[in-house]
């Protein structure tokens, strides 16, 4: 019986952190709507509707270049950072992370430029 009571407060904790990191989470998701929305009015209100494609069109072109900058890796680091057998005392075993950061930067550094140089003067 006291095993199942320390197994429920255990689960009423770690539900209870959840929700607290989930809410912030979740209020800082709905700011950044908010911000979105009202940059897109103001560009659109002062600057016309062209201005505000132009805008899109590039806040898409820079979502694309970053996940091709990352390639995974930043998914992959989550995936292996939530598992148990990756860690032993606290610590991580491998050196992933850094090997990711050091791939991502030069990938990175490829693509600043490849833009730099292929841009129009």
């Amino acid at each position: 019986m006291k095993i199942k009571e320390k197994q429920n407060t255990s689960f009423d904790k770690n539900l209870l952190e959840l929700i607290k990191k989930g809410g912030v989470n979740f209020i800082f998701y709905g700011l950044n709507l908010a911000i979105v929305y009202l940059i897109g009015i103001f560009i659109t209100k002062y600057y016309g509707s062209a201005t505000y494609g132009r805008y899109s069109i590039i806040k898409a072109l820079i979502l694309v270049i970053i996940i091709f900058n990352t390639l995974g890796l930043n998914t992959y680091a989550i995936k292996l950072s939530s598992n148990k057998n990756h860690y032993e005392n606290g610590f991580f075993k491998s050196n992933f992370i850094s090997k990711s950061y050091k791939i991502i930067f030069i990938v990175s550094l490829i693509f600043t430029f490849i833009i730099y140089f292929f841009k129009k003067i």
